[in-house]
């Protein structure tokens, strides 16, 4: 019987950034590949790429009881129809209900953290009690033989090893989802305006006001640069902006909203400082691994999986969460130092090259599958 693995993650495009270069070394190893996600636009690519495409109704904001236990139930028919020979379970939703039909199937499992998520950072309190009701599932779904877990920063890593709710002999540190470093070159700055750009969806925890105010500050005090913002507003995410806070920031002048983009490499070879501020459960962020592949300078957070993206003070700045004041100056002191600012660039280059190449990243998984079956 050809073997078969079973990717479950919440969403089509998520799997073609994230995890598709995977996908495709397994179809090369022979197996058939399955992919269950909520399809938006990119069934036809995926079915072109000869992957088994299973629609699956994932709402990531959704706690509705009946709908969620339909979920659960489609998820197990798609296990006895697969019958895969392993599975990888991607994001919350799928690593739960995913990880709960795979122990009872005994089916070999890979548990993917890319990132802790909304559930872990968020303070609000009937959010926190979801977080206990997680926990306790985790502890559940992962006491059991043929499992493996891979986490993308060692803060995650440290928190879950924390609650004693892992099988510690198979536990895997994997920085990022890797890039192909062919397609992210490194480019020298380009001799205009310099350009200081975000690219994230649209949440406020990934620090987008922080940005903003920091790019109002000092634009209002002279400084000769131009602030852009790469996103879109994220309609399923509750900590998402929304259309009347884009249009208030669009006014701004300096400030530019540029939607989403296909083509961050683009994006980065016309830019000059990097910035993502965020304080989301990251698992490690992958635009700042593309902006250290394309030579460019990174100002990120002092929080798990955006400090372990970058070398402080050698390939990028490290700042405070929430704290516009001290990336203004952060941004500032890039801006006004600019051989400072490119030799950042080269060095993120070299990481890139040492720790992110999509090569490598493919080959860990592979042992990780052979671990397993």
């Amino acid at each position: 019987m050809q073997k078969r693995i079973l990717y479950i993650i919440n969403v089509d495009w998520f799997f073609i950034s994230h995890r598709l270069p995977i996908a495709q070394k397994m179809q090369q190893e022979g197996y058939e590949v399955h992919v269950a996600l909520k399809i938006t636009d990119h069934y036809d690519l995926l079915n072109s790429l000869g992957f088994i495409v299973h629609d699956l109704n994932f709402s990531r904001n959704s706690i509705n009881f009946i709908s969620e236990l339909n979920l659960l139930k489609s998820i197990y028919r798609l296990f006895k129809k697969v019958n895969p020979s392993i599975c990888h379970l991607v994001t919350a939703k799928p690593l739960l209900y995913g990880g709960f039909v795979s122990k009872i199937l005994k089916v070999p499992t890979v548990i993917a953290f890319s990132g802790l998520g909304h559930a872990f950072t968020s303070p609000k309190l009937y959010i926190k009690f979801i977080r206990e009701i997680i926990l306790k599932v985790y502890k559940f779904i992962f006491s059991r033989n043929k499992i493996a877990f891979i986490f993308q920063n060692s803060s995650d890593l440290a928190i879950i090893e924390s609650l004693n709710i892992l099988k510690q002999d198979n536990t895997h540190l994997i920085k990022g989802s890797g890039i192909d470093i062919k397609k992210f070159m490194y480019q020298p700055e380009k001799d205009c305006t310099p350009r200081v750009v975000t690219i994230s969806r649209l949440l406020r925890q990934k620090g987008i006001i922080e940005f903003l105010k920091a790019a109002e500050h000092l634009l209002s005090e002279g400084v000769n640069a131009e602030f852009v913002v790469y996103g879109e507003i994220d309609t399923e995410n509750p900590d998402t902006l929304i259309q009347s806070e884009v249009e208030y920031w669009s006014n701004i002048k300096g400030i530019t909203f540029s939607g989403y983009t296909n083509t961050p490499n683009k994006v980065l070879e016309n830019s000059h400082i990097l910035v993502l501020p965020s304080y989301y459960g990251e698992g490690l962020p992958k635009t700042l691994i593309e902006g250290s592949a394309c030579g460019r300078a990174i100002i990120t957070t002092d929080h798990p999986g955006c400090r372990d993206a970058i070398i402080p003070n050698k390939t990028g700045l490290l700042v405070p969460v929430r704290d516009e004041v001290q990336l203004s100056k952060a941004i500032y002191f890039l801006l006004e130092n600019s051989e400072v600012r490119k030799e950042m660039g080269k060095e993120g280059r070299k990481l890139a090259e040492r720790e992110y190449d999509i090569k490598s990243v493919v080959i860990k998984h592979l042992e990780i599958y052979r671990s397993l079956v």
